[in-house]
């Protein structure tokens, strides 16, 4: 077969996903893909092979199918993939090499790792019709449109580095398509990762720089920028901002809002390694399912539906898409309330709030008294990666002090670990000019959240407000 017959078939095969607006025709398209997905699980996958042995063939609805979690996809990645060459051995040699990040695993897949929010960490792997829907999900979200071929995108991701992370994966294999594809080349002048931990200073002067008309990033990276903006440190006027992967108040979208005025576009988005594309934002701040690739489930802790207008417990996630690695009712841990009656802005398909896990920012005390904004993911980036750590909190307990909870693989690597994990903290402290902050570790294990039963990473347990006002 030509390339070129391959490449007119990709084509006609996104055309066919862009027309698809009619809530009836994607509904259709929804069960006719869930139940493909089901059968590729069922006949390729003996993980799936055995979860669904004592189930009737065809399965009557998918709530009759068992929820599963991460640590049990882990604990199974051989037999869970429905490609046999997929392994844990080669995934991990593959990713062991930090030089192939957005490189294709195995010739042909995007893999990626999880930032461990859920307190484990995670490797996922995509296949090639992957693609063609987050283009899809990209254009309908009005991200890019024809003009941007006459004002050429400076596109900037501001993520986790250094290792497989799916925002890095992602955008460096699109910045390696953009210098192979003329076409692509029309539409993006250039595409770059900063990284959240590098200084805010240091940071907002080369976005200052490098001025970029679409900035994506976690949201409080986006909402810590939208405060260098109204101080008049950061000047720049994107048309699109676009932020995800973190709760945030409705104080810091406000502000958010109001930095980035001039905006055409402000985006939230709710998505995750597991499932890139799970819901967009529309202007009256609810997340609407991409309905085509994406099934939501909000349910109680035992897995059972809950109302619309009522909080979940979880979301069970199920991903239409990924047959590779199928996601099917999958524990995504976040807490959701389904809209209950129908969406202001014309939307037919499910709107959600996602509370997620809530993570706090941090704000420490200057030397100069002033207050500095810390984004809790700057944390997995510098903590997720550590050899003998397995799961860690911060919990910050005054303006300049943090107490780490850490869990160790061993005793036997337990100082090592500690001294690692207190020296990366400490240097990025003072990267940040805040050499005054003491770090020291708690006596006890990183644990969930009595009243939620969740797991948080990065938590403040003291009064904010009277604490940073002091001198």
């Amino acid at each position: 077969m030509s390339n070129s017959t391959i490449l007119f078939g990709k084509m006609k095969k996104l055309w066919k996903f862009m027309r698809m607006k009619e809530y009836d025709e994607v509904m259709a398209h929804q069960r006719e893909q869930l139940e493909e997905l089901i059968e590729r699980a069922r006949t390729s996958s003996p993980f799936y092979q055995r979860l669904y042995s004592h189930l009737p063939e065809p399965i009557p609805s998918l709530q009759q199918l068992p929820p599963v979690t991460k640590p049990e996809l882990m604990a199974n990645f051989d037999d869970w993939s429905t490609d046999r060459a997929i392994t844990r051995e080669s995934a991990n040699a593959f990713m062991a090499d930090k030089t192939l990040i957005g490189e294709p695993y195995l010739g042909k897949y995007l893999i990626c790792s999880s930032s461990g929010s859920s307190g484990h960490r995670g490797t996922f792997v995509y296949g090639p019709g992957e693609s063609l829907y987050r283009w899809r999900t990209v254009l309908q979200a009005g991200m890019l449109s024809w003009t941007n071929f006459f004002n050429k995108i400076r596109w900037l991701n501001i993520s986790a580095t250094g290792d497989h992370f799916g925002s890095l994966a992602s955008f460096t294999r699109l910045e390696k398509a953009r210098q192979r594809s003329p076409f692509m080349r029309m539409a993006f002048e250039s595409i770059r990762t900063i990284s959240t931990v590098t200084p805010l200073q240091e940071m907002v002067e080369d976005i200052n720089r490098y001025q970029p008309t679409l900035i994506f990033g976690y949201s409080t990276v986006i909402a810590t920028l939208a405060q260098e903006q109204i101080a008049g440190r950061l000047h720049i006027k994107p048309s699109i901002v676009s932020m995800g992967g973190e709760w945030i108040s409705d104080t810091d979208r406000q502000q958010i809002n109001t930095a980035f005025h001039s905006a055409k576009l402000i985006r939230d988005a709710y998505s995750s390694a597991e499932c890139p594309s799970i819901a967009h934002s529309c202007e009256y701040g609810w997340l609407h399912v991409c309905s085509e690739r994406t099934i939501v489930e909000p349910v109680d802790e035992d897995y059972q539906p809950v109302p619309p207008g009522e909080q979940s417990y979880t979301v069970l996630i199920t991903d239409l898409v990924n047959r590779v690695q199928p996601i099917i009712r999958y524990d995504q841990g976040d807490s959701v309330t389904l809209r209950p009656d129908p969406c202001p802005c014309g939307n037919p398909f499910p709107a959600i709030h996602v509370m997620g896990r809530k993570n706090d920012m941090l704000r420490m005390r200057t030397a100069d008294g002033a207050v500095k904004q810390l984004s809790p993911m700057t944390f997995y980036v510098l903590l997720d990666l550590i050899p003998g750590l397995r799961r860690w909190q911060v919990i910050q307990n005054s303006p300049t002090s943090v107490r780490l909870r850490i869990e160790t693989v061993s005793p036997e690597l337990d100082a090592q670990t500690w001294e690692t994990v207190y020296q990366r903290v400490k240097d990025y402290f003072d990267r940040q000019d805040l050499p005054m902050v003491t770090v020291e570790r708690a006596p006890e294990l990183p644990m969930q959240d009595p009243a939620t039963g969740k797991f948080y990473h990065v938590r403040v347990k003291f009064e904010q407000a009277s604490s940073l006002q002091q001198a």
